[in-house]
């Protein structure tokens, strides 16, 4: 498919991920969005990492100094909440999957990330059954080179502010 950027269209009207239809996903859509999860998952544990190594770090340094007073099992703690609480908001899981709804690919486009050399890939998703659209949908780089005009979308949202999109095949 030709790499359009898509031009406004009259018929249909733009809407925000918190607009998509709430519905309960079948097997085949949990299938998908799990795998997704795993996909986006593997790169934001970086800080859970981070903070559990912290803590770890923080209760050996302790044992080997011989402290064993609430200074260290509070430090210890803290680390150990601090990444328990990074692990579930960071981490996206299906159960936290609120708006969910299949469209049809109107358009893809790419961004150059300007703190970085990666670009961002989107999808331009258009829904007929209620005449709305989505303009930034994020997508995979395989998605976006294997995407072709008038597929269909899997378009979700956890949070309702960011949109992510699977192509059904």
């Amino acid at each position: 498919m030709k790499k359009i950027i898509p031009k406004n269209t009259i018929n249909y009207t733009n809407i925000t991920p918190d607009k998509l239809s709430s519905r309960t996903m079948t097997v085949q859509e949990n299938a998908i969005i799990s795998s997704f999860i795993k996909k986006y998952n593997r790169h934001n544990k970086k800080g859970i990492l981070i903070t559990t190594c912290m803590g770890l770090s923080f209760a050996f340094l302790c044992i080997y100094n011989g402290i064993f007073d609430f200074t260290a099992f509070a430090g210890c703690s803290i680390c150990f909440i601090i990444a328990f609480s990074i692990s579930r908001k960071l981490l996206p899981s299906t159960k936290s999957c609120r708006y969910i709804q299949i469209g049809q690919l109107h358009g893809v486009w790419s961004l150059r990330n300007n703190s970085s050399r990666n670009k961002l890939y989107y999808f331009d998703v258009v829904f007929p059954d209620s005449l709305t659209r989505i303009k930034n949908v994020n997508c995979t780089q395989t998605e976006y080179s294997n995407a072709k005009e008038n597929d269909y979308i899997l378009t979700f949202s956890f949070d309702g502010r960011t949109s992510y999109g699977c192509l059904l095949r």
